[in-house]
């Protein structure tokens, strides 16, 4: 009895904890397009820390790449806020995110090896 007790609890405890799948909204980026742009941010960032420029001048560089970025997503400051705004509110979906982001990354640095 204690077997079937104990087995109860813990899937109910297990399917409890599940984070119910959650629609992303129209007014945000959608998930996988997120992640493309998220990933060029990093390797827009990358790209100007190795440059070792002053802080002052690394922001005016991320500044012109960024509206690259925005023209190449057909995306706007404020849409790319609220977007990442929406995502940094829900862990688990940026979670998930991130193990594409730093897959995809890890597997561009493999091919400039």
């Amino acid at each position: 009895m204690k077997k079937y007790l104990f087995i109860g609890i813990l899937l109910i405890s297990v399917f409890s904890c599940k984070e119910p799948k959650e629609k992303i909204p129209d007014s945000v980026i959608p998930m996988d397009k997120m992640i493309n742009v998220l990933i060029d941010v990093h390797l827009i960032e990358a790209n100007i820390s190795t440059k070792n420029t002053p802080k002052d001048t690394g922001i005016i560089y991320f500044n012109k790449y960024k509206v690259d970025l925005y023209k190449k997503y057909s995306i706007t400051d404020s849409l790319y806020k609220r977007s990442f705004d929406f995502y940094a509110a829900r862990p688990g979906l940026m979670d998930k995110m991130y193990e594409k982001i730093i897959d995809s990354l890890s597997l561009l640095e493999e091919k400039e090896k």
